[in-house]
């Protein structure tokens, strides 16, 4: 029993492992609260020969209050030229952080993607997790997250 028990271990972290995107980068190092982050958006509608339709999202907020932390990241592409997509695809990612004690948090997170090159037509992911606080260092910093998961960010 323990040794199947270890073998699901192992399988499910390895599956878990497998990320699209990093969140660890998106996390801003601040000490102020409030919202922070950027807004991009752009479109383009060209007619030629050909049809072109260009549209592009690249929303990066995080709002931080006391305890509380929320991230989010909207990525999307389109390119459609006549009636063929040459490039349409999408990640939006939304998590809340809650801060239990100094070196503890929990955090609950979502996250859907498309993308048409890479043949995914919909992933979705939704989770919890506590997140451990390893350093009391302000330069590096070493979280823990769920088990097998370490994640390491060097503060800039």
């Amino acid at each position: 029993m323990k040794r199947l028990a270890l073998v699901f271990l192992l399988l499910a972290s390895t599956g878990l492992s497998a990320q699209i995107l990093n969140v660890e980068s998106l996390r801003r190092v601040t000490d102020t609260s409030g919202i922070s982050g950027s807004i991009n958006l752009n479109l383009a509608i060209k007619r030629n020969v050909n049809d072109f339709i260009i549209f592009g999202s690249d929303i990066h907020l995080q709002y931080k209050m006391n305890d509380h932390l929320l991230l989010l990241k909207n990525d999307l592409r389109f390119l459609k030229i006549d009636d063929d997509d040459f490039s349409n695809n999408g990640i939006t990612h939304l998590r809340y952080n809650y801060r239990i004690h100094n070196r503890v948090r929990w955090e609950f997170f979502g996250q859907a993607q498309y993308n048409k090159i890479s043949l995914i037509e919909f992933r979705g992911l939704l989770g919890t997790e506590p997140r451990f606080k390893l350093t009391k260092s302000e330069k590096y910093k070493i979280y823990l997250g769920h088990p097998g998961h370490v994640r390491v960010r060097r503060a800039l």
